[in-house]
Order: C-alpha cells, then sequence, then structure tokens
C-alpha cells in the first residue's frame, strides 16, 4: 500500500533491472502469489496458502545469513515475512506467531541499528523519506502485533522517536499514489494517538 519514495529504486524497477536482492524478491513473490490467489482469481484451483510456500521457504534459507547484517533490503524482507507468515494458516498458530514475531523483532532491531527513529540528516530527500516511511510501518505493524498479542513494545518511546511522519514526494501528488500515501500517514497518525493512550 506504501510505495517505495525513488521510483527509480522501487522493487519492480530493481527486478526489471536485474538488481533486486534475491532475498527481498522471494519475501516478494511470497506474500504477492497468496494475495493474489485470494483477492485476483490466479492459481485457480489452489491453495492460496501453498502458492507462494516455495518463495516463502528460499526466503527463509536465505535470511539465516543476514541476521547480523542490517540491511533496509533485509529489514524489508523481514517485515514482508512477518505479514506472510502471520498469515499462515495452523493448528500450532502459537508457533506460528512466534516465527512470525521472530522477523517483526528481528526488523525492529534492524531499524534501530540504522537509527531510523531519528530524523535523517542525509540531504537526499529520498533517504530521508525512506528513514520515515521504514520507520513508520513497523511502529505501525508493531502496535497492532502488539495489541493482539499481549506482546511487549520494542520500539523507543516517544521522547526517543525525533523522525518526522512520512510525506507526499513530488511525483505522488497526482493519482492513485496521492491517496494512498495520505490515508497510510493519516493511519500512522492515528496508531500513534492510540498508542500514546495505551
Amino acid at each position: 500500500c506504501f510505495p517505495c519514495p525513488e521510483p527509480k529504486r522501487s522493487i519492480l524497477t530493481r527486478f526489471e533491472n536485474e538488481t533486486l536482492d534475491p532475498l527481498l524478491a522471494n519475501a516478494v513473490f511470497a506474500w504477492t502469489a497468496r494475495h493474489a490467489a485470494i483477492y485476483h482469481n490466479l492459481f485457480p484451483g489452489k491453495d492460496p496458502n501453498q502458492v507462494g510456500q516455495g518463495f516463502f521457504l528460499k526466503a527463509k534459507s536465505l535470511v539465516k545469513d543476514r541476521f547480523m547484517k542490517t540491511s533496509i533490503d533485509t529489514m524489508q524482507s523481514l517485515l514482508i515475512m512477518y505479514i506472510y507468515a502471520i498469515g499462515i494458516p495452523s493448528e500450532h498458530k502459537a508457533e506460528v506467531e512466534s516465527e512470525a514475531y521472530i522477523y517483526l523483532g528481528l526488523a525492529i532491531r534492524m531499524c534501530l541499528d540504522l537509527k531510523m527513529n531519528s530524523e535523517s540528516s542525509s540531504s537526499d530527500p529520498y533517504d530521508k523519506e525512506r528513514n520515515r516511511r521504514f520507520f513508520w510501518v513497523l511502529y505501525f505493524l508493531e502496535t497492532l502485533g502488539s495489541i493482539h498479542s499481549d506482546k511487549p513494545f520494542s520500539l523507543p518511546p516517544k521522547n526517543m522517536v525525533t523522525v518526522q511522519f512520512p510525506t507526499l514526494m513530488e511525483h505522488e501528488k497526482q493519482g492513485e499514489a496521492r491517496y494512498r500515501v495520505e490515508f497510510m500517514i493519516q493511519r500512522f497518525k492515528i496508531t500513534r494517538i492510540y498508542r500514546n493512550i495505551i
């Protein structure tokens, strides 16, 4: 729902240029396949929870070598893997949720390693906006996850958060992208109010 702030660095562009990180590619393919099967009637007759599983297993094998190597691509892969894993139906729901929260926890650690809770001092507007978007996506997901699972928050308290909310980039000020970005910005603001209350 939340687009990459820099079109030349989007997942699609990097995939087409054959420069997309294989971990990120497999995480995206896993989630996209399941989403396409459920919402877009692709893979007719197949179990939506199986069509992306091969990609997810490949991503799981690739992420094993990334735990100690912080990068934006790894962090984004972990976020997508969290969203994918939390949606896996299972008789062993506690085990699936534990695996999902490992991905979220690692993504949060990388976010903090990259100091994304602080406003970026970069002069590059794309870097600044990327920092903002990733921090607030993590904040949003951690808040929802913690509320529904009764797990403690890992992100720093509000007095240690100086990063601003995301903004519309110039190329996003028209069309559908504008509404998607504006919707997410308002959703993040509501989430912060809700988190402050609890």
